[in-house]
């Protein structure tokens, strides 16, 4: 399913569950270097993004005297981390705290400890049961977890999004440029996902 650049959109819960396609059918496709899934179980759903520009994203869903999202934001990119790497993280980190949102930070190790991963797995495989147990170790119950790897020096960006159902969405760029511009979009994306099921 194509988003224009002209008619810019974020796909509602309802759209995406009509646009489905098998794991072993993303994996042969070479469809476009931007992509947006997502996973329950074995299903994979995955959506073209335009080039660059997304203008026009809806604004947050929460309504005067909602609560913040409750956001946990994990850098997993690994070290070391490149200059332009920690400006990417800064610049997605300063987007989302932008929105409205309350946004908590954890380490790597400490989030690999959590989910039970010792042997360093690439964590766009996370499920969501697996990422549950960060769900409840917050002092607030969090609503949407969020998992990046960013590395301009390679153009690529990966990210995993829990919101608050059983749902992972998965962000992956390659061959991109990733200016302060394209990082901000990136961040529109992933928060357009996180906001997905929540609940004032």
């Amino acid at each position: 399913m194509s988003l224009s650049a002209e008619k810019p959109a974020v796909m509602s819960r309802s759209t995406m569950s009509r646009s489905t396609m098998s794991r072993s059918t993303m994996s042969r496709s070479t469809m476009s270097p931007r992509t947006m899934s997502r996973r329950r179980g074995r299903a994979l759903l995955t959506v073209l993004l335009p080039a660059l520009s997304l203008g026009g994203l809806a604004p947050s869903p929460a309504l005067a005297g909602d609560r913040q999202l409750e956001i946990l934001v994990v850098n997993m990119t690994p070290d070391p981390v490149s200059e332009s790497a920690s400006a990417c993280a800064k610049g997605l980190r300063k987007a989302i705290r932008a929105d409205y949102t309350h946004m908590i930070s954890k380490g790597e190790s400490a989030t690999r400890r959590a989910v039970g991963d010792t042997t360093g797995e690439d964590f766009m495989a996370y499920t969501a049961d697996r990422l549950e147990p960060l769900r409840t170790q917050a002092e607030e119950r969090l609503d949407a977890i969020v998992l990046f790897d960013c590395r301009p020096e390679n153009k690529t960006f990966r990210a995993l999004v829990l919101p608050d159902f059983q749902a992972t969405y998965e962000l992956r760029l390659d061959r991109v440029d990733l200016g302060t511009s394209l990082v901000a979009t990136i961040a529109e994306i992933i928060l357009r996902h996180a906001w997905l099921g929540f609940s004032p």
